[in-house]
């Protein structure tokens, strides 16, 4: 798991990769679709809710590249700059009162923590504010129980 990766990834929350688990953008922001708990009906067949996401009305996965990149440990890190479509070349941080936002100017890097599984995202460097979720949006808050990441290559 914890190496400095070298080309473009996602990042998605907990330790399965779904539609629904993926960061995304949302008017700028980093956020994750979460399902509420229950069932829904789709096309007659009942499916736990947070299986289902509407995905035509979804933006696509965030994908970034890290640039001035560090591993050191089984951590890792740099700036991560936007490799999609939307934001194409804007810089993930999070200076907007710790909100993950895409900026036009890199700032601040953003570092991986190797937690086995999973990784704490935190910025700046690996002592950092961790980054949580806070109404299915991304943020760093200094002194949170960090959420649990992953990325998918």
């Amino acid at each position: 798991m914890g190496h400095l990766r070298t080309g473009r990834f996602a990042i998605y929350e907990g330790q399965h990769y779904s539609h629904g688990s993926v960061v995304r953008f949302k008017d700028d922001y980093l956020y994750v679709t979460r399902q509420e708990a229950g069932t829904v009906e789709v096309g007659g067949v009942t499916t736990p809710a947070r299986h289902v996401v509407d995905l035509q009305h979804e933006p696509v996965a965030v994908w970034v590249k890290v640039v001035d990149g560090w591993s050191k440990n089984g951590n890792w890190g740099g700036h991560l700059q936007v490799d999609c479509a939307t934001n194409k070349g804007c810089w993930i941080e999070g200076s907007n009162r710790g909100w993950a936002y895409a900026y036009s100017s890199k700032y601040g890097p953003i570092s991986f923590v190797d937690k086995g599984d999973w990784y704490e995202i935190r910025q700046g460097g690996i002592d950092g504010a961790p980054m949580t979720i806070q109404d299915n949006y991304l943020r760093f808050v200094s002194g949170a129980e960090p959420s649990h990441f992953n990325i998918r290559d």
